[in-house]
């Protein structure tokens, strides 16, 4: 199966395990998967567990882990190229922001300190407003939303 394939075993319903990414068909996140392979655990003991599941299925959550991973670090690499960097004056040390993400800031000694800062800020923030179901603003015409799907 191609990772399009794979990826149509996921869904995201808000009616289904409250809106969290599971395979189709089933009430089995997605994350339930990841962390049993995370244990170590063998295809095969998780599929003794969970006996609705294929080996496709364990694919597809592999899959939609790694398209989502691709989608953070686009958004990510988006947003820090409309990071604006000062020198502050009473001090030396560097300051940044992102001025599309409302709250996404940073202050170090150097520039390369600011940056790493800024982009691990960026991360939390991401990951808070994900969690919190907030929006995150489009940037560069990329768009991170879960949608339904039916």
């Amino acid at each position: 199966m191609t990772p399009e394939e794979l990826l149509q075993r996921v869904t995201v319903d808000p009616a289904v395990c409250s809106g969290k990414p599971c395979i189709r068909g089933t009430r089995i996140y997605i994350a339930i998967i990841l962390d049993a392979l995370a244990e170590e655990l063998t295809l095969e003991e998780i599929i003794d567990h969970y006996p609705s599941l294929k080996l496709e299925d364990i694919r597809a959550a592999v899959a939609f882990a790694a398209e989502i991973t691709k989608m953070l670090k686009r958004y990510i690499q988006a947003a820090l190229q409309h990071a604006k960097y000062e020198i502050l004056t009473d001090d030396g040390s560097f300051y940044g922001e992102i001025p599309t993400c409302n709250g996404v800031y940073a202050n170090a000694p150097t520039l390369e300190e600011c940056r790493e800062q800024l982009e691990e800020v960026l991360e939390e923030w991401i990951l808070f407003r994900v969690y919190k179901n907030l929006a995150l603003p489009a940037i560069n015409g990329i768009e991170l939303a879960i949608k339904k799907v039916a």
